[in-house]
């Protein structure tokens, strides 16, 4: 019976843990998603704890020679929880970088594309004489209804990867 006390102790500090860490990250709008599973993951365990603490109570029949009161369950969990909110934050990132650090990236290869192709045709064009002058740029508002499209409408290039 004290293995079921130990483990429903633990589920539930654990749960408790990863919910408010989540509610937390729910605070700031960057960290929403992230927040958003953290709670998800802490009400699975608290459900684990509730529902079910006779059939997770195997975790805890392995015991060494002194015996863990429930305090330590509950500190353990409560650690464990703030272990897999740390984990579940640095796999969001890992899987899945802001969108700014996808921007930058694209716009530093477009950079470094352009720069390679300026210093193709540079040395393509070294040989013969010099290029015109480009025309000056005309606003976006009077540009695009000239090229067939609406003011104010543009293109978006998905093409090129980031990485």
């Amino acid at each position: 019976m004290e293995n079921v006390i130990n483990a429903a102790e633990f589920f539930t500090y654990l749960g408790w843990t990863m919910f408010t860490a989540g509610l937390l990250c729910c605070l700031k709008r960057r960290l929403f998603k992230r927040g958003v599973l953290c709670m998800l993951g802490g009400n699975i365990f608290l459900f684990i704890a509730i529902v079910y603490p006779k059939q997770a109570a195997w975790l805890f029949i392995f015991r060494s020679h002194y015996e863990l009161g429930t305090a330590a369950y509950a500190a353990l969990g409560a650690t464990a929880g703030l272990v897999l909110s740390a984990l579940v934050y640095a796999l969001w990132e890992r899987f899945f970088p802001p969108k700014a650090l996808l921007e930058s990236a694209a716009s530093a290869a477009d950079e470094e594309q352009s720069t390679t192709a300026d210093q193709e045709q540079a040395s393509s064009s070294a040989s013969t004489a010099p290029a015109p002058a480009p025309a000056p740029a005309a606003d976006a508002a009077t540009a695009a209804p000239a090229a067939g499209g609406q003011a104010g409408s543009f293109k978006l290039n998905i093409s090129k990867s980031p990485v």
